[in-house]
């Protein structure tokens, strides 16, 4: 594995970091990994802005590339998971988890 370029990318209107991204050549395919991390305190539509850009970038550099994109995707809103899960799907990801749960509130993790 060989890491070609390592870099980070800010929300433009906040400058807010929303994720880090890496070219890597495994074998001799160049691949594409991003890890997101979502602002918790803004609404679910700049939320999706915020993973729009991710994917704007993926297709200024590498719309060809296979990519991975893994991170806190803060979904823990009522309609997050859907809507985010639809952003990435029409843009050609698949997620891991098919319809399963992904976010457990912390009072599921850390009852009182």
């Amino acid at each position: 594995m060989f890491v070609a370029s390592f870099y980070r990318m800010r929300d433009r209107a906040t400058g807010v970091s929303v994720a880090l991204g890496a070219c890597v050549k495994l074998d001799n395919v160049d691949l594409r990994i991003y890890s997101a991390h979502a602002e918790t305190r803004i609404s679910m539509e700049k939320k999706l802005d915020q993973l729009s850009a991710l994917l704007e970038d993926l297709n200024q550099h590498a719309p060809k590339s296979p990519a991975i994109i893994v991170g806190d995707f803060n979904t823990w809103q009522g309609d997050a998971a859907p809507k985010t899960i639809k952003l990435f799907s029409d843009a050609g990801f698949e997620t891991p988890f098919g319809n399963e749960k992904t976010f457990f509130p912390k009072s599921d993790v850390c009852p009182d």
